[in-house]
């Protein structure tokens, strides 16, 4: 009877001049959660396909973050070095108004760089890429056996996610989080039967 009541609500609004197809959900819900182009973003995975679609594209984009934000890091200490010396021989002809410029500029890239959070974030994508690559190199030292293990899928998605979380840390340093390590845990060592970490 509710199903019934909550149809006629919705054929009596304005939805009833669209299409309602469930495709537009799908591409909705594909834009919203996939990671990938194989990722329909809502199916379940096995834990083969969680290492392929998830986690290798993960690590796929934080290796190019990694490349993105050490070649920013580069530019912006460059710039710093520039300006500092033409600071210095401004200084040196007498242009002193022009100092207050080239000052005021290395303040820019520096409030910059801050505002961006570019050396957390590259530190951060560096713990990322070595933590991911162990991970991934752990899962397939394992046993078919061993990997249809839910703790050990567990632990996979776990650490995923630990990831996930600190990536959200190192966008926004005020976010709240802890400073731990990137499978979530404050423990260095976790004792997962059948996995040496």
């Amino acid at each position: 009877q509710n199903i019934k009541t909550l149809s006629e609500l919705v054929l009596s609004s304005h939805c009833k001049e669209v299409a309602l197809e469930e495709f537009n959900l799908k591409a909705v819900k594909r834009k919203e959660y996939a990671v990938s182009h194989e990722d329909d973003g809502f199916s379940i995975l096995s834990p083969e396909e969680y290492v392929s679609v998830r986690v290798m594209v993960e690590l796929e984009k934080y290796k190019k973050m990694s490349r993105d934000l050490s070649y920013e890091v580069h530019v912006s200490q460059i710039s710093n070095y520039i300006l500092a010396g033409l600071g210095c021989v401004l200084a040196a002809t007498g242009y002193f108004e022009w100092l207050v410029v080239t000052n005021m500029s290395m303040f820019c890239i520096l409030g910059l760089e801050e505002h961006n959070s570019t050396t957390s974030r590259l530190t951060f994508a560096n713990r990322a890429i070595t933590d991911l690559e162990n991970l991934v190199a752990q899962w397939r030292s394992l046993s078919v056996i061993e990997q249809a293990n839910p703790v050990m899928y567990g632990y996979l998605v776990k650490s995923m996610e630990g990831v996930k979380a600190a990536e959200v840390v190192a966008k926004n340093p005020t976010s709240g989080g802890k400073d731990t390590d990137l499978s979530g845990d404050n423990s260095v060592q976790r004792e997962i039967p059948g996995m040496d970490l």
